[in-house]
Parts: C-alpha cells; structure tokens; sequence
C-alpha cells in the first residue's frame, strides 16, 4: 500500500502500466516470481531481494520509453 502520488506510488504505477503495454515482461516476471515462490517458500524478504533486481531494471526502462 502507498501514499497517492508519493515516490513509492508513482514508482509502482510505472512499472504496472510499463507491464500492461509489454506482455512479454510481465510474462518474464510472472515466471520470476513463480521460481522466486519455489526457492523461498516461507521466506518473503528473500522473495522481494529476488525481485528487486528485475523490478529496477524494468523501472529503468520505463523511464527512458524503451
């Protein structure tokens, strides 16, 4: 959950609409968070680590419109 129109909030809606108008990312991340599930079962903070890399990488792209 995030304060509207704060940093974390403006962050997260980048990166859903950058998902929404590239469905092989958002495959790409379906299926990082599924083998994230499989290794770290239990474990959330090993989970968002794991996503971490790829959330910046996407939101990096979003910015610059790629």
């Amino acid at each position: 959950m995030f304060e509207i129109n704060s940093r974390d909030w403006e962050r997260h809606i980048l990166f859903r609409n950058y998902l929404i108008q590239h469905p092989e990312v958002a495959k790409q991340y379906a299926e990082l968070k599924l083998k994230l599930l499989e290794q770290h079962q239990g474990d959330r903070e090993a989970y968002q680590v794991g996503k971490a890399s790829f959330i910046e990488q996407i939101e990096q792209q979003a910015k610059l419109g790629r």
